[in-house]
């Protein structure tokens, strides 16, 4: 078994470990699978954006999530991969940047106006919601059928990310009852998606939303994405952005709960910022504070914890070579966690992001290099954006799950309750 024993058991202790017990770089195996850990970010980068040219998206990653993503940008090969991002990250410009900021406001003030003073509720379940509200609009636009679609998707991507928790992998052609669900679930996501692709070819001038921009994406060279590969990036955003925004939005409200004077000075800047008026794009703009404190939380608790990579030839990182064939494995969670590069680092003090500040090579709850998630301004505006809305009407205060510790399955979630109880604000009161 080598050490995926310790791994399988409790994946962040493992990391920690390596970094304590073995230093910066260690080599050993999963099965038979040779693994190397980095623990220092000059290695991170070393081989994350220096040697991205000998890298592959890990199979330990890719083979579980084939089914569901096919081609889609996470799991893409090199030549797939170059191919497809420009026209991605240019569709999400069109598609999604223009209208998401007023999709957020809509859907947080929904979630807010379900909420009663006094009662309690389950902040993660709840931030599900209110992101797949946005999700679902921003990927399919004005189809009457975005709700619907969009909750196909996410019960596909739910199904399989928790299917990929269990150990040993059943192959996908056993026909568990498990398996059976997955395929039911994606051959209806499927026929949904397909139907809408077409459906958007025809009335892409009449339509917003993802799914019309990436059916008009042009490249450079006049190149368009195929109806797989349009399918493919809806689920890849929907696997990128719901999860892991949920997560984000969950632990800094959780974290705002243990430090009472960060909580206030973020209902200040919200409330000189934003006043009575409603909260817009530009409103998250000029919310420095709560810049800090979003950037703060994912460095504690970044929603993607490790990155995986395959590499596809020898290479060189921090003097030692790692051959082909190696799957190298980093951790976000320890390296942003260390005392090396961060003061206080088990702390949450959004000060510590304060300007004139040095760039930190430590911080990369993103990733770095080809392989980098382009999501990082959408999401700290998002995540601002939610914090406005809601701080202005109510402060949440934690009641159960003080002590929660971090699950990392997918997205690094809480793996306990995080219930809240719903305070109404005394400004919100005068404000009536």
């Amino acid at each position: 078994m080598g050490s995926l024993q310790s791994y399988l058991r409790a994946p962040l202790e493992f990391y920690r470990e390596c970094a304590q017990s073995y230093g910066d770089i260690a080599f050993g195996r999963f099965l038979h699978f040779p693994i190397c850990v980095l623990s220092h970010p000059r290695y991170v980068e070393e081989l994350l954006v220096q040697g991205a040219e000998n890298l592959e998206q890990s199979r330990f990653l890719r083979t579980p999530l084939k089914s569901l993503l096919h081609e889609g940008l996470l799991v893409a090969g090199a030549d797939s991969h170059a191919r497809q991002r420009p026209l991605l990250e240019k569709a999400v410009r069109g598609g999604i940047a223009a209208t998401w900021g007023e999709e957020v406001v809509a859907a947080a003030e929904r979630l807010a106006a379900s909420w009663t003073n006094g009662e309690q509720r389950e902040l993660y379940t709840e931030m599900l919601r209110v992101i797949s509200e946005v999700l679902a609009v921003a990927a399919f636009g004005l189809s009457p059928h975005a709700i619907e679609m969009s909750a196909l998707v996410n019960r596909a991507v739910d199904l399989v990310t928790d299917r990929m928790q269990q150990f040993p992998p059943i192959p996908d052609f056993v026909p568990t009852q498990g398996n059976l669900q997955v395929r039911k679930s994606l051959l209806e996501m499927d026929r949904a998606l397909s139907a809408a692709i077409h459906e958007a070819r025809a009335r892409a001038a009449t339509r917003n939303g993802l799914l019309s921009a990436l059916v008009s994406a042009r490249g450079e060279d006049g190149g368009q994405l195929s109806e797989p590969e349009i399918r493919d990036q809806i689920v890849m955003i929907h696997v990128a952005v719901r999860q892991n925004l949920a997560a984000a939005l969950t632990w800094t409200f959780f974290l705002l709960n243990q430090r009472e004077e960060t909580y206030s000075k973020v209902s200040r800047e919200v409330e000189s910022v934003v006043g009575t008026r409603r909260a817009s794009w530009s409103d998250a703009e000029r919310l420095p504070y709560c810049d800090r404190v979003v950037k703060e939380t994912l460095r504690l608790y970044p929603s993607v914890w490790q990155v995986l990579r395959h590499v596809v030839r020898d290479t060189q990182v921090g003097g030692h070579r790692i051959r082909a064939g190696t799957q190298v494995l980093m951790s976000q969670w320890v390296v942003q966690r260390d005392s090396r590069f961060f003061d206080d680092p088990e702390k949450f003090i959004p000060e510590r992001w304060e300007p004139p500040q040095e760039s930190k090579l430590a911080y990369f709850p993103f990733g770095m290099g080809p392989r980098g998630c382009f999501g990082e301004r959408l999401t700290f505006l998002t995540v601002k954006l939610i914090l406005a809305v809601l701080t202005k009407k109510f402060r949440l205060q934690l009641v159960q799950g003080r002590d929660v510790k971090p699950l990392p399955v997918f997205a690094l979630r809480p793996g306990g309750c995080v219930l809240m109880e719903i305070r109404r604000t005394t400004a919100d009161v005068l404000r009536e």
